[in-house]
């Protein structure tokens, strides 16, 4: 009996693991689909694309931890049985967005700056101020 029920969980868990992986291809022609949508007379800008890049491959995996966290918690609470990998992954998902999106935040320049220091300086100073940061 105990092996059945083991049998009947591994099932289920499988069932989850193809849906979210359907959910998750899905997704990613959607994504596709609307970054080559273009208007009529319009070329594809590849240039737009590759220069979000990096804000494309944060999102996703922002997704793809969110959906491995949420997966477990029901995995944990509704079938009693936890994933022994979605910690792990969820954390080295959580610092490799941090990075991606913090480069992509300075080449956008999106990151919080205080200029109340540089301001005080004279324009030659912060022209200075300005090349060394």
């Amino acid at each position: 009996m105990k092996i059945f029920a083991l049998w009947a969980k591994i099932n289920i868990l499988s069932i989850i693991y193809y849906f979210l992986f359907i959910i998750y291809y899905l997704l990613f022609i959607i994504i596709c689909r609307k970054i080559g949508k273009r208007q009529e007379g319009q070329k594809l800008n590849l240039k737009k694309f590759w220069d979000n890049f990096e804000g494309y491959v944060a999102g996703i995996m922002m997704m793809a931890m969110s959906a491995i966290v949420i997966l477990q918690v029901f995995c944990r609470f509704v079938l009693k049985a936890s994933l022994p990998w979605s910690e792990e992954v969820a954390r080295y998902l959580q610092v490799w967005v941090a990075f991606i999106a913090g480069a992509y935040g300075v080449r956008r320049g999106a990151h919080i700056g205080i200029e109340a220091f540089a301001l005080m300086l004279p324009k030659k100073a912060q022209k200075v101020l300005t090349i060394i940061v």
